[in-house]
């Protein structure tokens, strides 16, 4: 922990001071010693002061490393077809912007059809309450439908997931939890609500 040490500004007495008014005795005109209380340490304030805000940021970090693993169980494969899509999602959006052909998701889509995917372009009109970002957001995004051994799942692709979050002057805070959002959201349609409710009380 660190403390500040402001001697210059430290006020220190002992509990009771001896006043004598000049020409009297030392018990003064009516008889009684004259006390004045002790006056509190500057010092002993602003090291209390400092001990709570190490205190406080010691919850914040907490707060935030636990926001962490929850986003990073959100956004990570939960499955090989999974991890799977979202290796072939990024690589088709590396080559596109190598390309220079930008960001566009209808040639996202283009390029995760010829590895083989079943990708339909779908765009949000806005409108909805809480997590429901595929309606709360005006953007277009992918849909891909896989099949395994535990059925047929529809995952979504958003290739700009990560600006959909990001503000003008976020907090030291913020940004650590925007860096942990990937570029290329991958995942099924419950995960991407849970995890934008998530973002949305930060």
């Amino acid at each position: 922990m660190k403390v500040n040490r402001l001697k210059a500004f430290t006020l220190l007495r002992p509990p009771f001071v001896s006043v004598q008014a000049p020409g009297r005795g030392a018990e003064g005109q009516d008889g009684v010693r004259k006390a004045i209380p002790k006056v509190p340490s500057l010092l002993f304030d602003l090291e209390l002061e400092d001990t709570q805000a190490g205190k406080e940021n010691h919850s914040d970090q907490g707060d935030v490393e636990s926001v962490l693993l929850d986003v990073r169980s959100l956004v990570d494969p939960w499955n090989h077809t999974e991890y799977n899509l979202q290796v072939h999602a990024k690589v088709a959006r590396a080559d596109l912007i190598m390309s220079g052909r930008g960001m566009e998701a209808a040639d996202l889509a283009a390029k995760l059809r010829r590895l083989g995917h079943s990708v339909a372009v779908r765009t949000a009109l806005g409108g909805g309450w809480g997590g429901a970002c595929l309606r709360n957001l005006r953007h277009t995004f992918l849909t891909c439908t896989e099949t395994d051994r535990s059925g047929r799942t529809t995952y979504i692709i958003d290739p700009k997931f990560k600006e959909q979050f990001e503000i003008a002057h976020p907090t030291k805070r913020y940004m650590r939890i925007l860096e942990a959002l990937p570029e290329v959201y991958v995942g099924t349609e419950e995960r991407v609500e849970e995890l934008v409710e998530l973002l949305a009380l930060r």
